[in-house]
């Protein structure tokens, strides 16, 4: 009913611009005929002329300067709200953080400033027994996990990288290193921050009528020329997260505090470039 009156008001303000746009158009030629006619001598004829043709003027523009801020406002309105809607198609609604149409707009971002030299950097993150957790605590318990989870993700990631809802209970980092460091180096730092995820989010709590629940998640790491398909390069973590969950199924148990715990020990393979069936994380540039 609002947006119905706000309408009608509309229509009326634009039909009394109408009509005050043509009077004044018409006011320079009437005035000059209403003169002669009533018998003023030549001199008022100019004098009225000029002056209703200066008043019209100074109308019309007003009329155009309203009707010019009007139309910027509108443009602004507009643009406004199709930035809020690029933004909501670009971000997952319950996490609040990029979907993967927003990863992949942020990293073509990254791929157009990047050096030749660079290398995508993939961290591919999933949940560990989150179907239990939606089997037995529900799916509003697991939609809090979720929001937990992307929590912790996005606030561990490095400057320059994004954060990303894939899908699922499936998180995605993605970014681009410039390569200054060397390879060892980097295999490292994005192993590290791995970890740091992992940590973090073992050690967040989601409250449930239960008592304190706490996840787990795996993750596979993968790097590649930036010149390769990014797709290519999320392939390769993606199945490193496979074998990664492969071997380390843990059961999920309720615990007397109470709290939902993962127990299972973590393989560490020694060196940083692996591919071991029994690792937890993998680092495959060559394979893109």
């Amino acid at each position: 009913m609002k947006n119905i009156i706000k309408g009608q008001r509309r229509e009326d303000r634009a039909k009394r611009t109408v009509i005050c746009g043509m009077s004044a158009a018409l006011a320079p030629i009437l005035a000059p005929v209403a003169s002669v006619w009533a018998g003023w001598d030549t001199s008022g004829v100019i004098l009225v002329t000029m002056t209703t043709t200066i008043g019209a003027a100074a109308f019309v523009g007003l009329l155009l300067g309203r009707v010019t801020r009007r139309m910027l406002r509108d443009q602004r309105s507009f643009d406004e709200e199709r930035r809020h809607w690029r933004d909501e198609a670009h971000t997952d609604p319950l996490c609040r953080i990029p979907n993967r149409r927003g990863a992949f707009d942020a990293a073509s971002g990254m791929r157009s400033g990047a050096a030749a030299s660079s290398h995508w950097t993939v961290i591919a993150f999933d949940i560990d027994s989150f179907k239990k957790v939606n089997d037995t605590h529900g799916h509003a318990v697991g939609d809090r996990v979720l929001t937990a989870v992307a929590e912790e993700v996005a606030a561990g990631i490095a400057e320059g990288m994004v954060a990303a809802r894939w899908g699922g209970d499936e998180f995605v980092v993605l970014g681009v290193d410039d390569m200054s460091r060397g390879a060892g180096e980097v295999d490292a730092a994005v192993v590290g921050l791995a970890e740091r995820i992992s940590a973090a989010v073992r050690e967040r709590t989601v409250p449930c009528r239960e008592g304190d629940l706490t996840v787990e998640v795996s993750y596979g790491v993968a790097r590649g020329p930036v010149h390769h398909e990014l797709d290519d390069v999320l392939a390769v973590a993606d199945g490193a997260l496979m074998r990664a969950k492969a071997a380390l199924r843990r059961p999920i148990r309720l615990m007397a505090e109470p709290s939902i715990v993962t127990v299972a020990s973590r393989t560490r393979p020694a060196g940083s470039m692996h591919d071991d069936v029994g690792a937890d994380y993998a680092l495959t540039s060559s394979a893109v």
